[in-house]
């Protein structure tokens, strides 16, 4: 609430992206958009809080899912956390069902996972809505294949200011139709001191000086490239076909 409060201060017109990780978040995210016109929620069972889900939560998630302008997330496969993955899919095959049935976009998260992720993603592969592949860094084969399942590619701050190597080419070779940015905020402040629009700024101007030097472009065309390609994740994203 208080980087949204120092958005509408400074008279900033950008959109926030908010993800969920479990039913406890999705009524204060749901008051936070109603509040907060620039605050596009996405409601949904992050997979390392998918132990714990009480009965008629995908109810209780396809009622929040039906208001316009919002989207599914972070949903996805963690095989490097708890719970095991059998239940972690069964809570991802849920989500993804519903984002098809009611044409949201949905965040896609996944840590050596690929596997069992794509084979989902095939399942559902004439019916699947837009998609954003949260901090994307496998392979260049993997990237292609999430492309072609209508995946939007996104990198975060840490990873290109820490594996500038490995993510170069990886973010030479997205298509511009398909490339997005994101901070991850509040993960990527490195001053826990800070006030948190201050640092959530510097994190903004820290991801896209990066980025633009490992894709060899200006930094205000790549912002240009990524607030266009974000709208298809915000108001229209519930109608819009790919």
């Amino acid at each position: 609430q208080r980087l949204l409060d120092g958005n509408v201060r400074d008279g900033e017109t950008i959109r926030f992206f908010c993800n969920t990780d479990a039913p406890a978040d999705w009524n204060s995210m749901k008051e936070l958009a109603g509040t907060y016109p620039q605050a596009v929620p996405f409601y949904g069972v992050h997979p390392w809080f998918s132990k714990d889900l009480g009965p008629g939560w995908q109810e209780s998630l396809t009622r929040y899912a039906e208001a316009h302008g919002c989207g599914i997330g972070e949903i996805g496969l963690d095989a490097l956390k708890e719970p095991p993955l059998r239940r972690q899919k069964e809570v991802f095959v849920d989500q993804v069902e519903l984002a098809c049935r009611l044409r949201r976009p949905f965040v896609l998260h996944c840590v050596r996972a690929w596997g069992e992720v794509m084979g989902v993603l095939h399942q559902y592969r004439e019916k699947l809505p837009v998609f954003m592949v949260h901090a994307f860094g496998s392979s260049r084969e993997l990237m292609e294949e999430l492309l072609g399942a209508g995946g939007y590619i996104s990198f975060w701050l840490k990873d290109l200011e820490r594996r500038p190597e490995k993510i170069r080419p990886l973010l030479q070779a997205v298509p511009e139709e398909r490339l997005l940015l994101e901070t991850d905020f509040p993960n990527c402040r490195y001053d826990e001191t800070s006030d948190i629009y201050t640092s959530y700024t510097e994190c903004v101007e820290r991801l896209y000086a990066a980025a633009a030097q490992l894709r060899g472009v200006d930094k205000e065309s790549l912002q240009r490239t990524v607030l266009n390609n974000g709208t298809v994740f915000t108001d229209t994203a519930a109608s819009r076909e790919r």
